[in-house]
C-alpha cells in the first residue's frame, strides 16, 4: 500500500477536489499565482495528468479514466 507525502502543513490554504472515474478534471481557484498541484489516486499513489493553467483555473487530463483526489496549494 501506498503512503501520501502530501501534507499542506499549518497555515497553507489548500482547494481538494475529488473526482471518479474521469479522464479530465477542471478546478476553479482563487490563487493569485499557478498553484501547486498533487494528484492522488484512491491507492494512495501520486499520479500525473497532462496539466493546463488557466487565469483562474487549471484542466487536467488523463490518459485512460480514473478516480482520485487533487490538491492545490
Amino acid at each position: 500500500m501506498a503512503i501520501p507525502i502530501y501534507n499542506p502543513g499549518v497555515g497553507v490554504t489548500q482547494t481538494v477536489t475529488e473526482f471518479t472515474n474521469q479522464s479530465s478534471v477542471s478546478i476553479s481557484h482563487s490563487y493569485s499565482y499557478k498553484p501547486r498541484i498533487i494528484i492522488v489516486d484512491t491507492d494512495g499513489n501520486v499520479i500525473w495528468g497532462d496539466i493546463l493553467y488557466l487565469s483562474h483555473s487549471i484542466s487536467i487530463t488523463f490518459v485512460t479514466a480514473i478516480s482520485g483526489t487533487v490538491y492545490l496549494s
